[in-house]
Parts: structure tokens; C-alpha cells; sequence
């Protein structure tokens, strides 16, 4: 559902500002693209600078030593891109300094909507840290992925870590420790910046989960390693179990992760085909046994019935719920889960009980009515 996700059009980016400058050959034009694409890649997502630079500056002193003395073409591309960048910052948000992440509204909406904003990070201020400052959720956020189920991935990197650094203390290779520092510290930063993050993009609210932005924000860190890994097992010829192990993590990891893609019971492909199935169903229902001003109310099955009926995303606070049933507007039906006594307690506490109307696969409809004792405040909508 995030096609053109920025992260992934930057590490392109990047690759590409890498591959003009190391082939310029010092052709002009060339150098001129590889700067202009570097300043597009920071501007994609100021806030991967911190990783982005130092590999972008190992590129230059490294791998393309004979290019530096055309390093004014490479400061003109970046000149032209970083205009543009500031052009687009200017339009979009009033300012060429200011980025989306940096806007506060967008941190207090999300606190203020979230599951459980108990669990929110602690901001101390800095605008540079979005996603505030607090060890403890990293701590968490680490924890809980584990528990997930990702600890094949994560095992994965330490032990190329581990076996990476022998390498490096036997032969003394300045170049792989330089790569591998680089690695080490664009892992260490993702977690420290992003693992912060309370994240409440997904149905279970702030509970890791397979489709947590989490996760993808790692993504360079993955790739990195991957990249790594494959290059290590390819050229280390003095240990042939290093190919061995090599191949038995890439079958794991590709089997793993395809057997979880389509198996997961929350978010498996499987399970996602035969709840659409049921969609046709759930709409006839609707049509057949609601009147038309019934509102919808779900945490993502809002789009079921765009057209049809007012529908509502996520289930609002209980309290607001309530008030919109004393005023007469509605009726109001609910798709979710079926609760648990505790969670059909807390509704009864509000004043509102859950009728339920029918039962689809995993999910039910149910039809939020006042209870007896509060009917006497509810007002006609007609």
C-alpha cells in the first residue's frame, strides 16, 4: 500500500550517485549528474543523512580516487539539486528548511489517536528527533521483534558480523573494516532513531507486527547486510563452510519469509484472499438489513463500503461514539473482531451495548445501541 515508499526510490537514488561517480571517467556531464543525484537522494529523506553521507564520502575517497580533481562539477550538480530540493521544501511547506518530520502536528496527531498513548515516547524537545527520545521503547521495540519472529534475520546479522570482524583481525584489511564499520553504524543509527518510535500504523495499534513502519525504516541496514553477506561468502575462499553457511541463511531466510508472507494469520496473503472473498457478503448484508444514513465503523475496513455508507476509520474514542448515538445521528454498526468480556465491559461502562447482527469469518457486525438506562438522552434524528 506504499508503492513509492521514499525509502526505496532514495536507496536507488544513492546507488546510482555511486555508480556515475566511480564511471565518470571524468566526463563532465557525468559528474554533474552524480552530484545532482546526490543532493535529490538527502532530499528524498533528510533524516537518512547521517548513514547516507558517510557511504557517499567513502565512495569519493575510495573508489574514485583519480576523480578529485573534478570535484567542482560534482559541487555544481549538488548545488542545482539541493536548489531544487529547497524549491519543493518551499512549496510544500512554507520554508526550504523544514521538512515533514519536523512538523509537530503531524507527532501530536498520532499521539493523540494512538492505542495506547501511555506507550508514546518521551520528547525532549529536539526537532531532530521526531520520534522523542527513550531507550526504554527501543529496548521494546527490539524485544518484541524478536518475539515476532524476526530473530533468523537478526541472528543472521550478528553472525556476519562476528565471522566479518575474524576476517578483518586476520588480514588486517583497512578497506573491509572501513565497510563494515560503515554497516555497523548505519544499523546502530536506524535502531537508535527509528526504534524510539511508538508506531500505531497498523490494526493492532502500537503492537509489533509484521506490517510495522518499524521494520521498513531498517530496510537499508537489511540490504546493506545482505550485500555484505553475499560478497563475503563469494570471496572468502580459505573457509568453504562460510559457502556452506552462506547458502543455508539464504534458503532459510527465502522459505521463511515466503512461508510468512502468505501464512501469517494476521496479515498472510492467504488469509487476506479469503477475507475479501467475504466481502461481496458483508456488502449485500449492509445493503439488505441497514438504512442508508447507518454509519460504518472499522479499524481498516473503511474502503468495503466507499459509496454506500458513511464509513468511519479507525472506531473513534467510545466517549464520542456515545454522544453521536445521544444526538440520534446514526444508527452506528461496528465490523471488528468479536471482544472479549473485558472489552465488552468497557463499552457497557460508556453506556453502549453491542448487538450483534452477524458473523463473518473472523469478524462480526455489530449494532451500537445506548443502554436502557441512557435511552432517555438520546434525541430523535428525525
Amino acid at each position: 500500500n506504499r508503492s513509492f515508499f521514499t525509502l526505496m526510490p532514495q536507496i536507488a537514488c544513492a546507488l546510482w550517485s555511486c555508480w556515475l561517480l566511480v564511471e565518470s571517467q571524468g566526463r563532465r556531464s557525468w559528474l554533474v549528474a552524480a552530484g545532482l543525484a546526490c543532493a535529490l537522494t538527502l532530499g528524498l529523506r533528510p533524516t537518512e543523512a547521517p548513514w547516507l553521507l558517510p557511504f557517499m564520502v567513502y565512495t569519493w575517497v575510495v573508489l574514485a580516487k583519480e576523480q578529485r580533481s573534478s570535484f567542482g562539477w560534482v559541487c555544481l550538480g549538488g548545488l542545482m539539486g539541493a536548489g531544487l530540493v529547497a524549491a519543493v521544501h518551499a512549496w510544500v511547506y512554507g520554508s526550504p528548511f523544514v521538512i515533514g518530520y519536523w512538523l509537530s502536528s503531524g507527532s501530536d496527531q498520532v499521539l493523540s489517536t494512538a492505542a495506547q498513548p501511555s506507550a508514546a515516547p518521551s520528547f525532549i524537545g529536539w526537532r531532530a528527533f521526531p520520534y522523542g527520545f527513550s531507550l526504554s521503547r527501543l529496548r521494546v521495540n527490539l524485544v518484541e521483534s524478536w518475539k515476532l519472529g524476526f530473530w533468523p534475520w537478526m541472528s543472521a546479522w550478528v553472525m556476519v558480523g562476528i565471522a566479518s570482524l575474524v576476517e578483518v583481525w586476520r588480514t588486517r584489511s583497512r578497506e573491509r573494516m572501513v565497510v563494515l564499520g560503515l554497516l555497523v553504524w548505519t544499523t546502530a543509527w536506524l535502531l537508535f532513531y527509528y526504534g524510539q518510535g511508538s508506531y500505531a500504523d497498523h490494526i493492532g495499534g502500537q503492537a509489533m507486527h509484521l506490517g510495522n513502519s518499524f521494520w521498513r525504516y531498517l530496510a537499508p541496514a537489511a540490504l546493506g547486510w545482505m550485500g555484505y553477506a553475499a560478497w563475503f561468502v563469494l570471496h572468502e575462499d580459505r573457509v568453504r563452510a562460510c559457502r556452506v553457511v552462506g547458502a543455508v541463511l539464504l534458503g532459510a531466510s527465502v522459505v521463511g519469509g515466503t512461508w510468512w508472507a502468505l501464512a501469517d494469520t494476521e496479515d498472510g496473503l492467504l488469509r487476506g484472499r479469503r477475507e475479501r472473498a467475504s466481502y461481496q457478503e458483508v456488502r449485500a448484508f449492509v445493503a439488505e438489513h441497514s438504512p442508508a444514513s447507518t454509519i460504518w465503523l472499522s479499524d481498516r475496513s473503511d474502503k468495503m463500503l466507499v459509496g454506500e455508507r458513511s464509513a468511519v476509520s479507525p472506531v473513534p474514542a467510545k466517549q464520542e461514539l456515545r454522544m453521536l448515538l445521544e444526538r440520534g445521528d446514526g444508527p452506528a454498526w461496528l465490523y471488528a473482531r468479536p471482544p472479549s468480556q473485558r472489552e465488552r465491559d468497557a463499552w457497557l461502562a460508556e453506556g453502549i451495548e453491542l448487538v450483534e447482527q452477524r458473523t463473518f469469518a473472523r469478524e462480526a457486525i455489530y449494532e451500537l445501541r445506548l443502554r436502557e438506562d441512557r435511552q432517555g438522552t438520546q434525541k430523535s434524528a428525525y
